[in-house]
């Protein structure tokens, strides 16, 4: 009889033992395939207005400028979101005044390292999916000036990428010219506006 318990008891330990182990490849499994869904995640967004409409997004912003990335200067980590900077050499000014030819702007997503499961993982953030600003690009801005003086891009409608010598450029660029020369300001951002004053 003691024998026969014996075998039950080391039969259960090996059942409990491989259930265990079965779990334990599973969650290093699954922490792997997590990791590689968990390398670019999006950061959702509820824009104040239709900035499909380039003459609502000139009525929300203080600056729209041509220019062109020349360094990624980094991330910077005590923003609200993933942010990051960028050096950007001013071309052509269609709305308000920069502070200097060369600027440095800021733009929702980056990259944070997280711990998981004791290892170290680099995510990229994405706001909206918005890809980040590639140096040597050229592109039209549509940013606003912060409170601390610094310039945040409008994220997803903030960096229209122009090509150089494209029939779309120009059509691209006559549409914000246009669009500054009769901007629409949103019920929502003429509030911020008189709020302001």
């Amino acid at each position: 009889m003691k024998r026969k318990i014996l075998f039950i008891l080391i039969g259960i330990s090996v059942m409990v033992i491989g259930l265990f182990s079965y779990n334990g490849v599973n969650s290093n499994v699954n922490a792997k395939e997590h990791k590689v869904e968990e390398d670019v995640i999006e950061i959702g967004a509820t824009f104040m207005a239709d900035f499909d409409n380039k003459q609502i997004l000139a009525g929300t912003v203080d600056y729209i400028f041509t220019g062109k990335v020349t360094q990624k200067l980094g991330e910077i980590d005590n923003l609200a979101y993933p942010t990051t900077q960028f050096k950007v050499e001013a071309n052509n000014q269609l709305q308000g005044k920069l502070p200097s030819k060369e600027v440095t702007i800021n733009q929702y997503g980056g990259h944070l390292k997280e711990e998981v499961d004791g290892e170290t993982i680099e995510t990229l953030y994405l706001f909206e999916g918005d890809p980040l600003l590639e140096t040597g690009n050229e592109y039209v801005f549509a940013a606003n000036k912060q409170e601390d003086g610094s310039i945040l891009i409008i994220p997803l409608y903030g960096n229209t990428k122009i090509e150089k010598n494209s029939i779309s450029t120009s059509e691209i660029l006559d549409e914000f010219e246009e669009a500054v020369k009769n901007p629409i300001i949103p019920e929502l951002q003429q509030k911020v506006n008189e709020s302001k004053k």
